[in-house]
């Protein structure tokens, strides 16, 4: 059985204690993020009293954080396996029982994406060490060194000329606001294919995707200037 504080472990026909401290050299684990029932695991037993004995499971690898400022140091850049999912962030593993935290906020530029919607169980992320707490078995890390703000992604992927897609975010009388790969414009009627006759909120509703010619880029100004060529 597992519960909050210990598991149960079977050894033939005796139940050895796995205490919560004995799980992971990482502090403030929880069991089940560790074993499952019936997981056959290898233990190492460092306590006997009575009938009774306590096992370890951490004791079975010598302890990673001893040497830990050794081998990693604030600010670089490495690999890591997504281990455990939040709505807080995502725990990131670097090697058996070295872990830490990705926080929300260190995950998009604005921290504000669901954090299921940018990682996934078992991926393998590129990350940045911010902090190493050795005393603590706490490490934490950011992703936004590898993000670019969506009018870098834009400029560097787009061009003048171009034919591409839009999606209508708002409807004004005479313009059209549109996001186009996450960088919003403005688009006039003139740029449309409307006579002055129709009424742009009568042929285009919100999250119309929209067929656009890009006109100009204006880097300076983070401005684009585009035409509709079909809805």
């Amino acid at each position: 059985s597992i519960g909050r504080d210990y598991a149960l472990i079977a050894v033939d026909k005796y139940d050895f204690i796995l205490p919560k401290e004995e799980i992971s050299w990482t502090k403030n684990n929880r069991i089940k993020d560790y074993i499952k029932l019936d997981d056959v695991i290898e233990v190492v037993v460092v306590k006997i009293e009575d009938s009774r004995a306590m096992v370890s499971l951490k004791r079975c690898i010598p302890n990673p954080w001893i040497r830990i400022e050794e081998k990693y140091k604030k600010g670089i850049i490495t690999k890591g396996k997504v281990v455990n999912i939040k709505e807080f962030g995502a725990f990131i593993e670097l090697e058996p029982d070295v872990r830490g935290l990705l926080n929300k906020s260190e995950m998009s530029l604005d921290g504000k994406d669901d954090v299921q919607n940018l990682v996934s169980l078992n991926d393998s992320i590129d990350i940045q060490i911010l902090s190493i707490n050795k005393s603590e078995c706490k490490l934490s890390f950011t992703r936004k060194p590898f993000l670019k703000a969506p009018w870098e992604s834009f400029v560097e992927n787009h061009y003048v000329g171009e034919i591409t897609d839009a999606v209508v975010t708002k409807i004004e009388r005479e313009k059209l606001h549109v996001l186009i790969d996450g960088v919003p414009s403005v688009i006039t009627k003139e740029n449309t294919s409307l006579n002055e006759s129709q009424y742009i909120s009568v042929h285009f509703s919100k999250l119309d995707i929209v067929k656009v010619i890009i006109n100009k880029i204006d880097i300076s100004q983070k401005m684009v200037d585009l035409s509709i060529i079909t809805k």
